[in-house]
């Protein structure tokens, strides 16, 4: 297929059939590509293999929407530039491979396609390799394409940045969006552009990654129980997130012809081939068959987070506010079993504040139902101190069995300290601090590891009940798991995975809640009696009896 620019007329929809006529053009596409390329969906990801003409794609995409919209800004956004200068050297070669193609393409249409440097307004006409590298990695790239001696469309080469995204303008190229860091909060910023107005439109990108705790994972993942046929204009599917997706994996390519080579004879091979001499079966499957596989370097498993909250969904209540609900006891369902609280307080990490969680625990059979759950910020530890005591209160006179309240003191020593001091009348407080050694199965660790440890595994396990809310979702999957310990970036909006860390505290709250546990050696045999003192014997043995009676016998 061959690109052709048309100068009006809406964006034709993607063409359905493998045999359909291509239009007459320059710029060579295989049917993949073809698929993508004139599908007419506002928001698109496209997730394609490795090495299969994403970057190719999108450059002619780029070039597409020029021509159709005079005067426009196509915002192209490669996490390339941020992940190194030889990766975005590569790309810009790539990129710099298109440009006579492209050229040819708007000369056929009585257009000009000119570069320009960003700081500079005159054209450079005549540029090497070297020197368009140097221009695409410093991010002073732009392609014009004049349609009149005063009137231009242009694209722009740009690192994606949240501090920049909110000025794009309508139409934006997003390249390989899994390797972009913080990606959920960039999409925060771009979200908006698409619905501003009905001829703008977003492309995205990208390969599977192996953080499954990334944005683009939700973005990408298809319904549960989806198979895919192997097809050479590759697979449409809408994701659970409500993205169009256009899945083009390792065999579709072979379908339509791409050849594949064996790293040492370098003759060609199959992708089956392939995949059996790949030293890592793991990167192949996400490289180049596009397996998401749930785990990653996710703390929680995301199957058995989504179950504990489906089971927890009609017993558990969760709420992302500061105010506590009148009736949240009720609605919560807090029962007659043990319970224990996990308090999460409030710390300042990278000069963003945290909110607190609270969890209350209850214990029903070997599980953890984890009947409330909440989540606010407060600049007043004081009002945090009572918050907690309407809670413990509230459970505390209406009788329920009240175990402890374990307490985060790693950070706020002082606050634990006066949450202590408030609450100890009507519940036992315990002040947990992370880098305290514990052993656990003859295996020295600090709390942090072996609470976190404790808390991801009964999960697991389908020990534990949690609320159904996206939020509260979310917050548990910004934990991961890295070298066997457990770290946390902080959101956007300052969310840190705090209701993860409540709720570990609940849970050891109610499994180690007993006190310290001291052993005392006994002699065996006595039934724990003392040895009976000398004084005692039998007072029917006659050297006992007195002797006028002995006697008198």
């Amino acid at each position: 297929m061959m690109l052709r620019l048309r100068k009006e007329g809406p964006m034709p929809r993607a063409r359905k059939s493998a045999a359909a006529p291509a239009p007459a053009g320059l710029i060579k596409m295989r049917p993949y590509q073809e698929e993508a390329f004139w599908a007419e969906y506002g928001l698109q990801l496209w997730l394609w293999a490795r090495q299969r003409g994403k970057s190719r794609t999108m450059a002619a995409k780029a070039m597409h929407w020029m021509g159709l919209n005079p005067g426009c800004l196509v915002t192209y956004a490669s996490a390339s530039l941020l992940l190194g200068t030889e990766l975005a050297e590569k790309e810009a070669a790539l990129f710099y491979s298109t440009l006579d193609e492209m050229r040819k393409q708007a000369e056929s249409l009585g257009m000009l396609l000119r570069l320009h440097a960003a700081d500079r307004e005159a054209a450079i006409d005549d540029i090497n390799v070297d020197d368009f590298k140097d221009l695409f990695t410093r991010q002073k790239l732009q392609t014009r394409l004049y349609h009149s001696p005063s009137i231009y469309s242009r694209t722009q080469v740009i690192a994606p940045n949240i501090a920049t995204a909110r000025g794009w303008s309508g139409f934006v190229l997003l390249d390989e969006i899994w390797f972009i860091e913080d990606f959920r909060g960039l999409w925060e910023a771009v979200e908006p552009i698409i619905s501003s107005s009905p001829l703008f439109q977003v492309r995205m990108c990208t390969t599977i990654g192996r953080d499954d705790s990334h944005f683009a994972y939700e973005m990408a993942a298809p319904p549960e129980g989806t198979t895919f046929e192997v097809n050479p204009r590759g697979n449409w599917y809408r994701s659970q997130a409500g993205i169009r997706v256009h899945r083009v994996d390792v065999y579709d390519a072979e379908a339509c012809g791409v050849k594949t080579y064996d790293m040492d004879s370098r003759k060609e091979i199959t992708a089956a081939e392939a995949k059996a001499k790949a030293m890592d079966r793991d990167a192949y499957a996400r490289n180049f068959e596009l397996i998401m596989r749930a785990g990653g370097i996710n703390a929680l498993d995301r199957a058995a987070l989504r179950h504990a909250m489906e089971a927890g969904a009609s017993e558990c209540f969760a709420i992302d506010r500061e105010d506590l609900p009148a009736d949240w006891m009720a609605r919560a369902k807090v029962g007659d079993g043990p319970i224990a609280l996990g308090y999460d307080v409030a710390t300042t990490e990278n000069k963003t504040s945290n909110p607190s969680a609270l969890t209350v625990g209850e214990k029903v059979g070997h599980r953890m139902v984890a009947r409330f759950t909440m989540r606010w910020k407060s600049a007043d530890p004081d009002d945090c101190i009572e918050l907690l005591k309407q809670v413990v209160t509230e459970m505390y006179h209406a009788g329920k069995k009240l175990r402890r309240l374990c307490v985060d003191g790693s950070n706020e020593r002082f606050h634990a300290v006066n949450v202590k001091r408030a609450l100890i009348p009507w519940i036992i407080v315990e002040i947990v601090v992370s880098s305290t050694k514990t052993t656990y199965k003859a295996e020295e660790m600090d709390m942090k590891t072996y609470l976190g440890n404790l808390f991801s595994n009964a999960v697991q396990d389908g020990e534990v009940l949690l609320a159904q809310h996206e939020w509260l979702r979310k917050d548990m999957l910004l934990v991961k798991k890295e070298k066997g310990r457990f770290v946390t970036e902080t959101d956007t909006s300052g969310n840190h995975g705090d209701t993860f860390d409540s709720s570990k505290l609940a849970l050891y709250g109610l499994r180690h809640g007993s006190g310290p546990v001291e052993a005392t050696g006994v002699q065996v045999g006595r039934m724990e009696m003392k040895a009976p003192r000398a004084g005692i014997r039998n007072p029917y043995a006659p050297e006992n009896l007195p002797a006028q009676e002995w006697r008198a016998a």
